[in-house]
């Protein structure tokens, strides 16, 4: 039995006491928190930067002596993979076009794609038809909220060059003659 006396609220006066059980409990018991953070992240937990998956364990204790046994079970979520295929410098003709995509695209993830640092609105595919020159580059995001991103794709586009044909000056081209194609370098 616990008994309690003193004034009745921040202005009484007037003296009270209280009386009340109180059941004492021996042995462990814990309070299991769990949290989940992405690969690369922290998670702080009374003062420690905790990065690894795993149980982590605190005592707290008050000036009375009283104290509190604390777990944290920490889970790490991968992050989406994010490897490009094929080379991150790319050449096509001008009219061309060229599939810029992820090596290993994974179904818990959506993508996002970008061009010179501007969301593509509507391009969410692991993959992307490209015809304009230009730094492209894809973010993923799994079903967890871990991002990352993929090394940036650089598009050159090549002019087509231009074919003329040049005959000799001042000569008379008659059938079944022989004439000199050049071509003239592209601008």
């Amino acid at each position: 039995i616990a008994t309690v006396s003193g004034q009745n609220g921040c202005l009484g006066t007037q003296t009270f006491t209280f009386r009340d059980t109180v059941w004492i409990h021996y042995g462990t018991s814990y309070d299991t928190t769990q949290h989940e953070i992405c690969a690369g992240t922290t998670y702080n937990w009374f003062g420690r930067d905790l990065f690894a998956p795993g149980n982590y364990d605190t005592l707290l204790k008050t000036v009375m002596g009283c104290d509190s046994f604390l777990r944290l079970q920490l889970f790490v979520n991968p992050l989406p993979n994010m490897t490009i295929k094929g080379s991150a410098n790319v050449e096509i003709c001008e009219g061309s076009s060229t599939i810029l995509a992820l090596a290993a695209p994974q179904s818990n993830t959506t993508y996002q794609w970008s061009k010179d640092g501007a969301i593509l609105p509507g391009e969410t595919s692991s993959q992307l038809t490209v015809t304009q020159a230009g730094k492209y580059q894809v973010t993923g995001t799994t079903d967890k909220g871990c991002s990352d991103e993929s090394s940036i794709f650089t598009l050159k586009v090549n002019p087509n060059p231009e074919a003329t044909i040049e005959p000799q000056s001042g000569e008379v081209i008659c059938a079944y003659d022989t004439l000199e194609l050049t071509a003239v370098a592209g601008a």
